[in-house]
C-alpha cells in the first residue's frame, strides 16, 4: 500500500509539472503573438503616418534595413543628377506606393491567421485589407520573422494575385540591380 502511495505521488508531482509547463508554453506562445501583433501595427498603421517603415531597425532585419538605405541612396544620388542636369524638372527613380505590402495603396486593418515557429524563424500568415478600397478583396501575406537582437521582420512574401513581386527582399534587391545599372 506504502508503494503505491510513493507511485501516486510521484505521478501526481509528474502530471503537475508538465500541466506548468503546458501552461508556461501557451503564456510564452500568447507573449509571441502579443509582440508579433504590435510589430504588425506598428508597420501597418505607421507606415500610413511615416511612409517610411522600413527604416525602423527595432522593426526590420539588418538585411532589409542596409537594402532600403541602397535604395534611398539611389534615388538621392539621381536627384542629384537631375538638379545638375538640362531637365531639373524631370522625376527621379524613386519606390511608390506601399513598400510593405502587396497592395500598391497599403493596408489599413490586418488580422493573424497563423503563427507557426519554423526552426530558426517565425512565419506569421496575415489577412490584410484597405478599407478605403471596396473593390479591393482582403489578401494574405507572410511575413518572416527572425531572432536578431530581438525579434525582427526578415521577410513579407507578397500575393502574387495582387502584387507581381514575390517578396520585400526581392522588391528591394530588384530595385537597387535595376537602378544603380542605369
Amino acid at each position: 500500500m506504502r508503494k503505491l502511495t510513493l507511485i501516486g505521488l510521484f505521478v501526481s508531482i509528474i502530471a503537475c509539472n508538465q500541466s506548468k509547463s503546458t501552461e508556461n508554453l501557451k503564456s510564452e506562445k500568447d507573449y509571441s503573438q502579443e509582440i508579433i501583433n504590435s510589430m504588425l501595427n506598428k508597420m501597418y498603421v505607421g507606415d500610413l503616418e511615416s511612409k517610411y517603415p522600413l527604416k525602423d531597425t527595432l522593426l526590420f532585419s539588418k538585411e532589409i534595413v542596409e537594402l532600403n538605405k541602397k535604395c534611398d541612396s539611389l534615388t538621392i544620388l539621381d536627384s542629384e543628377r537631375i538638379a545638375t542636369s538640362k531637365n531639373p524638372s524631370d522625376k527621379p527613380i524613386q519606390r511608390e506606393g506601399s513598400n510593405i505590402s502587396s497592395f500598391y495603396e497599403g493596408v489599413t486593418d490586418f488580422k493573424i491567421k497563423e503563427i507557426k515557429e519554423n526552426g530558426e524563424n517565425i512565419e506569421v500568415l496575415v489577412t490584410l485589407s484597405n478599407k478605403f478600397y471596396k473593390d479591393q478583396k482582403p489578401w494574405n501575406e507572410k511575413i518572416i520573422f527572425i531572432t536578431e537582437g530581438g525579434l525582427k521582420i526578415d521577410n513579407i512574401f507578397f500575393d502574387e494575385k495582387v502584387n507581381i513581386e514575390s517578396s520585400l527582399k526581392n522588391n528591394l534587391k530588384r530595385f537597387s540591380q535595376e537602378k544603380s545599372n542605369n
